[in-house]
């Protein structure tokens, strides 16, 4: 949603985000699993901008997103790319 409204501010408004998290999990010593971290592949469909701008836009909403700020005790990576 961050990411949304940031490329409607920039003029360029998505018409497409189509975003995949793969979440990884791991065997606790202390028993269970642990949650390591979390990939998510974001590719975007938005007319008149480019790549970098895009990659620029959706750092800021990762920076700012408070379910990223959350996660903050693993690993959350973004992959961001126009489609």
């Amino acid at each position: 949603m961050q990411l949304s409204h940031f490329l409607a501010e920039n003029g360029t408004p998505a018409t497409k985000l189509d975003a995949k998290a793969t979440v990884t999990v791991d065997p606790d010593p202390a028993g269970g699993f642990t949650i390591k971290g979390s990939a998510i592949e974001l590719v975007g469909t938005v007319p008149g901008i480019d790549e970098a701008k895009f990659k620029e836009l959706a750092d800021q909403a990762k920076a700012g997103c408070p379910v990223s700020r959350a996660l903050g005790a693993i690993e959350v990576s973004l992959d961001a790319r126009l489609g």
